[in-house]
């Protein structure tokens, strides 16, 4: 049968498999989970995702729905034979719903709103970093905070620069005019991403590196731009990673309280970008002491409901999702609860009784010995 969907033709592959597949990645699924659903398991989405390319199904708004029942968390994959790309393919689905008017209210909100939260966070940088950090320069290392540590996490905008300041050895500026694109791409904004990414792509010509704070950020000018065709000569970096290349300047955080660290591996980060061991060895380095783990880490590592733009979506399943993480971290000893992800951070933060987060870039500031 003719493929309906044009932008979910190069995801064939994976939404053939998917929806022939006994479902062995079920227990992988946070949204799912949460909402105890059988249709918005991996192969629930896949399996509609397939008859939709198919023309078996009509694309509607209740057919379209479930293809925004995603955090584009990536841990389904950790559990697939065939290393199925479903987040990805699942974007594509909700391109086509987006063209075809069929999207959910709160995806068209995002794409009409970004523009303004976009603004709203360049004009928080202003206020965090001042002209001087922002001017456009040659510097020869970029720090790239974010739109989310902009808007609502300041301090750790602020750790962050200090930290690659600190650290890089050579003269820094910040970059925060604009946004990485990545809200567009998965609200269904296929175009508005591509048009995004290639605008601050052009920013960090001539740069010898850049080094991100969010690995959202990271990961979509890095990963899927060049997946869907633009390409950058310059180096991109997680704050992690330019961290454990400076190790040796990192000593214990004095008077640090004792009690558990625990690390939340963010999903981009660790199985989008493949990060896992550098922030550990940093934050060892910084605690003088081992890192508390989550039974589910690394490549298996669970959620927090902060991707995918869930949070603006379907609210009530992202705070179902944080507040699982959160009671697994209370069953697993409690303690001070670490993220390299603003997003994850914010997630949890919002929860009743959360426990104490910090991130990693406030923690790195404080380790570095100059």
């Amino acid at each position: 049968m003719t493929h309906l969907l044009p932008l979910v033709t190069a995801h064939e592959r994976e939404h053939t498999y998917c929806s022939f597949c006994p479902k062995l990645c079920r227990v992988a699924c946070p949204v799912s989970t949460a909402q105890g659903s059988e249709t918005t398991t991996p192969w629930g989405k896949m399996t509609n995702l397939h008859h939709l390319a198919k023309g078996q199904l009509p694309l509607d708004e209740a057919h379209a729905a479930s293809l925004y029942a995603c955090t584009g968390c990536q841990r389904c994959k950790s559990y697939c034979d065939h290393d199925t790309e479903v987040a990805a393919a699942l974007n594509a689905g909700r391109a086509e719903a987006v063209r075809a008017r069929v999207a959910p209210a709160a995806a068209y909100s995002i794409i009409e709103r970004h523009q303004a939260r976009q603004e709203h966070a360049a004009s928080a940088a202003e206020r965090i970093f001042g002209q001087d950090k922002l001017a456009r320069s040659d510097a020869p290392v970029v720090f790239f905070p974010g739109c989310t540590a902009c808007a609502v996490r300041p301090d750790d905008a602020l750790a962050g620069e200090e930290a690659v300041r600190r650290l890089a050895g050579v003269p820094t500026r910040v970059e925060a005019s604009g946004c990485c694109g990545l809200p567009l791409l998965e609200a269904g904004d296929r175009d508005g991403f591509l048009s995004a990414a290639t605008r601050m792509l052009a920013r960090f010509e001539g740069a010898q590196e850049v080094v991100f704070e969010d690995p959202g950020c990271l990961y979509a000018l890095s990963a899927i731009a060049k997946r869907m065709g633009l390409e950058s000569d310059v180096r991109m970096s997680h704050l992690s990673q330019l961290a454990d290349r400076h190790i040796a300047r990192l000593e214990p955080i004095p008077d640090l309280p004792d009690g558990p660290v625990r690390y939340h591996d963010p999903c981009k980060l660790g199985r989008g970008l493949g990060v896992y061991e550098e922030p550990r060895r940093v934050l060892r380095k910084a605690l003088g002491r081992q890192l508390s783990e989550f039974h589910h880490h690394g490549e298996r590592a669970e959620c927090s409901g902060g991707g995918g733009q869930l949070p603006r979506t379907d609210r009530a399943t992202s705070d179902a999702i944080a507040q699982e993480r959160l009671r697994t971290h209370e069953r697993e000893g409690g303690g001070l609860l670490v993220s390299a992800c603003a997003a994850s951070a914010r997630r949890f933060e919002a929860q009743p009784d959360a426990p104490q987060v910090a991130s990693f870039a406030s923690l790195l500031v404080r380790a570095i010995r100059d």
